[in-house]
Formats: structure tokens, sequence, C-alpha cells
């Protein structure tokens, strides 16, 4: 394994492995996380959010802006200060949440809340528990990602540290891309297979059920294309695992790990 490979995996390892993401984890006093929201590339590289109010911590759990983050998803929100209410809304979803009750309504129907929501300063805070409860999205934690506490909020399911820290040139899966020149890809064998168990010839329905969804999904009508799932990411650092699958109608024909550059 070349010494710069060795180091990207230290790296990697120790910065992922607190990413099955405790809701309510234990940061150091005042130290705020970094907030990434992906939905999705067609608008270029997910960034960093930028709160006009920032996060705050409290007892050891992260407290959101709830309008700055909801907008970043794409829903609507409406505040009635007579009630003290706010009703977000996104397609079919209806939420309603009210300054100190612990239970919001989803669809009309009722869903504890670890915390209720409160306001501050003219501003609605939320848990962070919020994000994965009540709007289904996939939060990941890291306390230290490239020496930053980050938080990742995404429809889409990012690697684990597992799907990726294992790769080197030497592993008996893979072999280094013989097509890429920058030595920074690299193929499944012909009888290898992931970590997941997925090798050539599975269907594209299995690689679904066993990674969830895909950041890119490039399939078409035929089953078709490649599918793209990244790891944890620090925006346009090029510091990012990638797992490419191809398929020819339906059934996968290669595997690419592109690493970090």
């Amino acid at each position: 394994m070349s010494k710069r490979l060795l180091v990207l995996l230290i790296v990697l390892t120790a910065t992922l492995l607190s990413l099955s993401l405790p809701l309510a984890f234990n940061a150091e006093a005042g130290v705020i996380p970094k907030v990434i929201v992906d939905e999705g590339f067609a608008d270029g590289y997910p960034d960093y959010m930028h709160f006009d109010v920032p996060p705050i911590m409290e007892n050891g759990r992260t407290l959101i802006p709830l309008r700055a983050l909801c907008e970043q998803l794409n829903y609507q929100v409406f505040w009635d200060s007579a009630s003290q209410k706010i009703e977000i809304s996104k397609a079919t979803r209806h939420i309603v949440l009210k300054i100190g009750d612990p239970v919001a309504r989803v669809n009309n129907l009722p869903l504890p809340l670890d915390l209720p929501p409160r306001e501050m300063g003219g501003v609605t805070f939320v848990p962070l528990r919020f994000v994965t409860e009540v709007l289904g999205k996939n939060v990941y934690y890291s306390a230290d990602f490239l020496d930053e506490p980050t938080i990742w909020v995404t429809t889409f399911s990012l690697l684990k540290p597992e799907d990726v820290i294992y790769l080197e040139q030497e592993d008996p899966n893979f072999m280094p891309d013989p097509a890429d020149e920058s030595g920074l890809s690299l193929v499944m064998k012909s009888n290898g297979e992931t970590p997941r168990g997925i090798r050539l010839g599975d269907t594209l329905q299995k690689v679904y059920q066993t990674y969830g969804m895909p950041q890119n999904d490039d399939i078409d009508i035929n089953g078709t294309g490649t599918i793209t799932y990244w790891s944890p990411f620090a925006p346009h650092s090029g510091f990012v695992w990638s797992m490419i699958f191809t398929f020819d109608q339906g059934i996968l024909t290669d595997v690419t790990v592109w690493l970090p550059n």
C-alpha cells in the first residue's frame, strides 16, 4: 500500500468511526458542528449551510434553526404568532409544530419529539433528531472530520466506514484500474465482492436494497447506466470516496471505487 493511501485510510478510519450518529452526542463545550445539507448534485457540489443564527449546543444536543433548515430542504414554512404554531409543507407532507409542545402532527397524525420546539431571539429551534423523526432525512455525524465536528443531512445513503477503509491496492477483491493513470481508482475483480456481499451479476434491485438511495442515479428505463454512492465529505476538498456501480439491463457489470484526491 502506498504511504499516501495509508495516511488517507488512517484519517478516514479515525474520523468516521462515529458516523452511526448518536443523535444526542457529546460535543466540546462551545464547539458548534458545521452542517452540510445534501439534496443532490444537480445544482452543483453540496456546501456547508450558512445560518443567519448558528445552531446551538445544549446538554450535548444540537439545536438547529428550523426555518433555515426547512427552506434548504425546499419546504415552505409558515409562522402564526398568535397561536405560536409553525406549519411546514412540501408536496403531500404537512407538519404542524407548536412552541413548547413535545408532540408534532405529521399529516394530522401525532408524533412525539424528544425536545419541544423553542423560540429564542425570534428564531425557532428544533433538536437535530427532528430531521430524522419528522423530515425523514438521514443524518450522519463525526466529531472530528478533518479536525472539525460535522453533520451531514441527506436524503441519500452515505457509504459507511467499513465500505471503504478496507480498500487497498492489494485487496483480493479489487485491483488498480488499468485505464486510470492517476492511480486513484480501483475496479472490482470478476470474482470479487464488496464488503456488503455484492458481486458482478447481481441485480440493480439488490444493490438498491443493500446500499439504499444513491446520490447519483443515471439508470435508464432499461436498467442500463450507473449509480454512485459517496462517503462523508468536506465540500470542495476532494476528500471523498465514491463507489460506482455499472449495470447493463439491470445486471451489475462493473464496480469502480475512486479514492480521495
